[in-house]
């Protein structure tokens, strides 16, 4: 993902956009979130017997591809905000590359009203 947003960004059309983003504000969606990059890292958040197990190698791989993201702009700062509309709006306005995002996105990204940029 990184090295295909940074092909992009080379391009004169994709010359500030932002990689990727997902819900990151201080609510259900960052749980949802940072379990998502903790279990895409190979970890968990909690075991069979509900257990936490965010002190793992591969729990704290996943946390450290969110902070790292920040830190390098693959993921943008006003992402640390968004909530399901805030990055959908973003997506679909055509300033991200990639969106963390539910499937009722599809249908209103790709939609050829003109209200999104990326339809299609």
């Amino acid at each position: 993902m990184k090295q295909d947003c940074a092909k992009v960004r080379q391009l004169p059309e994709g010359k500030g956009i932002g990689c990727y983003a997902g819900q990151f504000d201080k609510y259900e969606g960052l749980t949802v979130n940072f379990s998502e990059a903790v279990a895409s890292a190979g970890g968990s958040v909690v075991d069979a017997n509900g257990k936490a197990t965010v002190d793992t190698d591969a729990a704290k791989k996943g946390l450290q591809f969110l902070v790292d993201g920040f830190k390098d702009g693959t993921i943008p700062k006003q992402a640390a905000t968004y909530e399901e509309e805030d990055g959908r709006r973003a997506f679909q306005a055509g300033n991200l590359l990639f969106h963390r995002q539910w499937p009722y996105q599809w249908t209103l990204a790709n939609a050829k009203d003109g209200s999104s940029k990326v339809g299609g």
